[in-house]
């Protein structure tokens, strides 16, 4: 498939709607965290929007989904997206039973600054003894589904599979789609990449969307808690088998993530009309963006050079449309 022409078949999409790197060195010396273990384990993970650029991996102490101060050790990820634990780098010692959260960097594809936050539950028994792991959009939901359900990791995990119907054999957390499309040979295998990569994108092009018609809404809001707010809400979502991707669903999640951002401002009733005025607008925007982008990314053809040109055409058009999501919310303010 020719990336000029997929590119341009979501730029039309987003037209008609109008009407710093780092290396791999560690950010912390986590000598303030008397808890992580020693190991020589070493496990090297991607975090996956495009891949995202000088981002920072830290261990989720806590297990809250939030960075807080006490989350160390902490790298950052290289220009091609990767990050490496060691039980022993440099004096850090990472305890592979934390979870993980990923904040800041750059998004490899588009350039633009990633301004979510994603996590991932504790590294599995197969991603210690493949060395590998993912922090990306569907790691983010198992994660707080965990969070905000108690449940394990291995259950959260099956939730996810089942609401976005991805094959059950495959293990979300340490699966690459992007680089099993791009240098994979079996087909059976790039298939699933497909169905996987397209879920993925699905998830975080109504998550940024959605953000945005939050966060648009007052010059204070904090990026970071309002994209954590809307991964909670599409997981209820998820959690209850229902449709993430319709217009409806994707209004509550808007609605419901505004109440819960600015329940303690004081003019709260006003930033909530604000964004209810605007999320029949946005919802429809996203609601076709991540059709598009899910439809795109199944008729790739398996023999197309660069699967990555793909999630970047999506990620992309989530630029522009943002960029008139926030016009659209500001109208109202």
């Amino acid at each position: 498939m020719n990336y000029k022409i997929l590119l341009s078949t979501f730029a039309a999409l987003a037209l008609i709607g109008c009407g710093s790197s780092n290396d791999n060195d560690s950010t912390d010396d986590g000598a303030s965290n008397p808890t992580t273990t020693p190991t020589n384990q070493i496990v090297r993970g991607k975090v996956i929007d495009d891949y995202v650029k000088g981002a920072t991996v830290c261990s989720d102490v806590n297990g809250d989904g939030k960075k807080d101060e006490g989350d160390k050790p902490c790298v950052a990820t290289d220009e091609t997206g990767t990050f490496v634990l060691s039980g022993n780098k440099r004096g850090v010692s990472f305890n592979f039973n934390f979870s993980f959260i990923a904040t800041g960097g750059v998004n490899v594809g588009t350039g633009e600054p990633f301004l979510g936050v994603f996590t991932a539950p504790k590294i599995s028994e197969k991603a210690l003894a493949s060395g590998s792991m993912v922090v990306n959009s569907l790691t983010t939901m198992i994660q707080t589904i965990v969070i905000t359900t108690g449940k394990s990791s291995e259950e959260a995990e099956k939730s996810v599979k089942t609401s976005l119907k991805i094959d059950t054999s495959v293990e979300l957390t340490t699966f690459d789609a992007i680089n099993v499309l791009e240098k994979g040979t079996d087909k059976k295998e790039k298939e699933k990449a497909k169905l996987v990569l397209a879920q993925q994108t699905k998830v975080q092009v109504i998550v940024d969307i959605a953000s945005a018609a939050v966060y648009s809404a007052s010059s204070s809001s904090n990026k970071t808690a309002v994209s954590m707010e809307v991964f909670t809400q599409v997981a209820t979502l998820i959690e209850s088998g229902k449709d993430i991707g319709s217009k409806e669903n994707i209004k509550t999640v808007i609605n419901k993530s505004a109440e819960k951002i600015f329940k303690d401002e004081k003019n709260k009733d006003e930033l909530i009309k604000t964004v209810e005025k605007s999320a029949e607008v946005v919802a429809a925007k996203a609601e076709e963006s991540a059709k598009v982008a899910e439809e795109n990314i199944q008729n790739v053809d398996l023999n197309v050079e660069n699967g990555m040109s793909v999630i970047t055409a999506a990620n992309k058009v989530v630029t522009v449309v943002t960029k008139t999501v926030i016009t659209v919310v500001h109208k109202y303010v």
